[in-house]
């Protein structure tokens, strides 16, 4: 994580340090967010493709006990042809997709929960990628018990 530096205040009389600059990886993040206090998730430092989209997917099919819907975003991952391909064979086990209309981030609960765990439970300090990593699962582990959110 690389914050970006929007201002800084020195003492007087103390010159301006600059920090280096750090070149930084991205940890992606898959969610569901089940009611109000669960959370399934997977995160890797590698690019989220269909591929991973799939293998979440069918973790969660083979987990679910009764008929599940699932409601996602637009984003363009979701309609990949290969997960558009993998849908009816979910939809054997039970576990079905609605798509929020288009350009509706307000609807989508988890997107609050993603905004809480960036810029209120993670430390706003460069973290090292295991350290980051660490927190996340704490943060993301914790979901539901020691970091809530309240829908209204």
């Amino acid at each position: 994580m690389n914050p970006v530096l929007r201002a800084q205040w020195n003492p007087r009389g103390h010159p301006r340090t600059v920090l280096p600059r750090s070149h930084h990886r991205r940890f992606s993040v898959l969610g569901l967010l089940v009611g109000v206090r669960d959370l399934v998730w997977s995160g890797s430092w590698e690019r989220i493709d269909a591929a991973t989209v799939i293998a979440f997917f069918d973790r969660v099919a083979d987990a679910i006990r009764k008929k599940t819907v699932v409601i996602l975003d637009n984003a363009r991952i979701h309609h990949a042809r290969d997960v558009r391909a993998k849908q009816p064979q979910w939809a054997e086990k039970g576990l079905e997709f609605f798509f929020l209309p288009p350009y509706s981030p307000e609807l989508n609960r988890i997107e609050i929960v993603w905004k809480k765990a960036k810029h209120f439970w993670l430390p706003f300090t460069e973290l090292s990628n295991s350290e980051l990593e660490d927190r996340l699962s704490d943060i993301l582990g914790g979901f539901g018990s020691t970091y809530t959110v309240t829908f209204c």
